[in-house]
This record gives structure tokens, sequence and C-alpha cells, in this order.
């Protein structure tokens, strides 16, 4: 019983959290790298050449800290837009999450929590716009110490599938309840007879 309940536990975990992350890391054709925001100037628009034959493509953020900077205590949300000629494609908030980072004396890298998947719809040129998006949790922090924020392009990438969450959360849930079970009928198994006291027959 014990060792079903663990394969349903990895199972669980590896179909719900794992994979997921695999598909948003490694899975696609990088295809340019391209620079949003630098401290000195800011945020700027940029502009990348994208083919229909590219589709889904993923949008995955990262940024590097200054030295020893100061940054919310959560995280740090950036509102995100990416267009064609004939209007908006995309609009999403990307959160870095800042919670217990130290940036130390070298800065370090943040990766964005979620990565957008969109289709392009027309072969041509597009359009990336960005901006640091309200954060009500800022810490009276209003601009991150942030040396730089980047955007990769993949192409050919895996889009975001959640059938298999439920099922996951199930294996997993019904995985810990098996364990313990287990573990309770241990315990029961192990716990000594009373002694019997008095003269015998």
């Amino acid at each position: 019983m014990r060792v079903v309940a663990f394969l349903l536990l990895i199972g669980g975990v590896a179909a719900g959290v794992i994979w997921p992350w695999i598909q948003m890391n490694w899975m696609g054709d990088p295809i340019g790298e391209l620079t949003l925001y630098e401290r000195n100037s800011g945020w700027q628009d940029i502009t990348i050449v994208l083919s229909i034959a590219e589709n889904p493509v993923r949008m995955r953020f990262e940024a590097r800290t200054l030295p020893d900077g100061k940054l919310p205590p959560i995280n740090i949300p950036i509102a995100v837009r990416i267009r064609d000629a004939d209007g908006p494609l995309v609009a999403a908030i990307i959160n870095l999450p800042a919670k217990g980072r130290e940036t130390g004396p070298e800065g370090g890298l943040i990766s964005g929590v979620s990565s957008p998947v969109f289709r392009v719809q027309k072969t041509g040129e597009h359009v990336l716009t960005a901006a640091f998006a309200p954060n009500p949790n800022d810490g009276n922090i209003t601009k991150p110490d942030l040396a730089s924020v980047k955007v990769t392009f993949i192409a050919n990438a895996a889009e975001p599938d959640e059938t298999h969450k439920v099922p996951a959360a199930v294996a997993v849930l019904f995985g810990v309840y098996l364990l313990f079970r287990t573990r309770k009928r241990k315990k029961r198994k192990e716990k000594p007879e009373d002694m019997k006291w008095g003269r015998g027959d």
C-alpha cells in the first residue's frame, strides 16, 4: 500500500509541477533574445518579425537585479502587450518573484513565473511593449532595482494544458490519504497488548 501511495505522490507531482516546468523552460526553439528594460534608459518598445510557421510562440522573461538592490517584498509585476499590424494579440501581467531574494554584491537573475503563449495571425513585424504594473504590495519600493529585463521568444513552444492538473491534484491527495492510513495502521499493529493480571484457570 505504501508503494502505491508513493507512486501516486510522485506521479501527481511530476504531472502537475515538473512537466509544466519542463514545457516552459526546455521545449521549443529560441528565435531571439531582446532587451526590454535597462536602468538608465527605462522601458523601450521592441520589434520582432514572427512567422505563422513558428506557432505557437512563447515569451519567456528574465530580469537581472542591481548589486545590493532593493526589491518589493513579494513580487515585481510587469504589464506586457504584443501586437501586430491589425492590433493587440496578447495582454498579460508577468510576475517576477522577489520574496526572499537576496540581490548580493553581484546582483542576480529572476525568471518570470509565467510565460505567455500566443499564435501569430499574420507573418510580419510584431511590437512588444512593457512597463511596471501597479503593485499594492510594493513595500514603498515603486521602482525595483533592476539592471535589465530581457524577453526570449520561443518558436514551436508547447501550449499550456490545464486538463492534467485536476487528475494530478487528485493523485497527490489520494496518495497522501493512503500514506496516512498506512502509517496509522502500522502504529496500531505496533501497540502492545494490555497486560492481563490475575490467576489463571
